[in-house]
C-alpha cells in the first residue's frame, strides 16, 4: 500500500500540471483539475494541489472530501476553505 503522497510523485501531478499549461495551452483551474483526475485518481489517489499561475490566476481542485486551504489577494480580506463551496 503506498502512502498518498507517494501517488502524487508517482502520478506526477504537479509536472502534469506545468506540462498542461505549457503545452496543451490550459488554463491553471482546468490544468489542476485535469491533473488529479486523470493523474492522481487512476493510481487511487485523494487529495489535491494548489497551484498559481505566473499571472497569479490561483486554483485548488480536490478529489477528497475536503482540504485546509487558505489564501489572500491584493484588495480582498483573507479567505480560508476546506470543504468544496
Amino acid at each position: 500500500m503506498y502512502w498518498n503522497r507517494e501517488l502524487f510523485i508517482r502520478g506526477c501531478v504537479a509536472h502534469d500540471v506545468h506540462a498542461r499549461m505549457a503545452y496543451l495551452k490550459q488554463d491553471v483551474s482546468r490544468a489542476a483539475h485535469d491533473a488529479i483526475a486523470q493523474s492522481l485518481e487512476p493510481l487511487g489517489g485523494r487529495g489535491g494541489v494548489i497551484v498559481v499561475s505566473l499571472d497569479g490566476d490561483l486554483a485548488m481542485p480536490f478529489n477528497s472530501v475536503g482540504m485546509y486551504r487558505g489564501w489572500v489577494r491584493e484588495g480582498e480580506p483573507p479567505a480560508v476553505a476546506i470543504f468544496a463551496s
